[in-house]
């Protein structure tokens, strides 16, 4: 008995090292001609955020917002979840994104702006 149970660990052994060896790789971050494309998240107050969707008339904070981050976008287009519904996500360039965010977090009506953390660990 103790000896199949000891054939049953090895071979249990070898198929998670397999697995292992063979899983997919993490993705690699996405690269634009100028370098690394990260994503900025911003939290917006109700009164912005509807602004942004296009869902009441555009405000001076709207247009700032959007003359900065031109391809800003909703995280979640239909969500019903208060504050998932006020996030926003847009795709820049590496090297811009500390100034964007410090800008955005300037802003009126920003709640929140940083920088997405990375998916996989590099």
């Amino acid at each position: 008995m103790r000896r199949a149970l000891a054939i049953f660990a090895w071979l249990l052994l070898a198929s998670m090292l397999v697995a292992c060896a063979t899983a997919t790789p993490a993705p690699t971050p996405t690269r634009t001609g100028e370098g690394k494309t990260v994503q900025v998240i911003v939290i917006a107050q109700e009164s912005l955020a509807a602004a942004l969707k296009g869902q009441s008339a555009p405000t001076a904070a709207s247009r700032t917002v959007l003359e900065a981050a031109p391809n800003l976008r909703p995280l979640d287009p239909g969500a019903s979840d208060p504050v998932l519904a006020r996030t926003f996500v847009a795709d820049i360039a590496a090297d811009a994104a500390a100034s964007l965010v410090a800008r955005l977090q300037q802003t009126p009506g920003v709640e929140s702006a940083y920088l997405k953390p990375p998916d996989a660990l590099s």
